[in-house]
């Protein structure tokens, strides 16, 4: 029974150190694994910062974007009101620039003057046929 007991101890102890050795060794691949994973988190920390950085950038042209745009739009509406004195007093209901007034066209006066560049040009192409 003295050699069973002894037995049974020395199993024990190397058991215990075997067990040692193992979490020795599983303590030493944990503390690898969290290196390289603050290794690996310190690169995307990085990398998440730089990102954050391009967007806030990006935001910061959008809001000077949409500024200008609100600036240039009312330019715009100035512009359109400017225009508005500029067109004439009687327009139509839709806003068309045509005069309204009850009297007809004015016929020009000197009718003959207008018959005059017709007649010689007509006359030119006749003398042109002829010859």
């Amino acid at each position: 029974m003295a050699d069973k007991k002894e037995r049974d101890e020395a199993h024990a102890k190397l058991k215990a150190e075997h067990q040692g050795e193992k979490d020795k060794a599983e303590q030493e691949y944990l503390k690898a694994k969290e290196a390289d994973f603050d290794r690996m988190n310190g690169g995307y920390h990085k990398k998440v910062t730089q990102e954050e950085e391009e967007y806030s950038e990006a935001q910061h042209l959008v809001k000077l974007s949409s500024e200008e745009v609100t600036q240039t739009e009312k330019k715009l509406k100035a512009a359109a009101a400017r225009l508005r004195n500029f067109r004439h007093q009687k327009t139509d209901k839709d806003g068309g620039v045509y005069y309204t007034d009850d009297e007809p066209l004015k016929p020009l006066k000197g009718g003959a003057s207008a018959a005059a560049p017709a007649l010689v040009s007509l006359v030119a192409a006749v003398a042109l046929f002829w010859a």
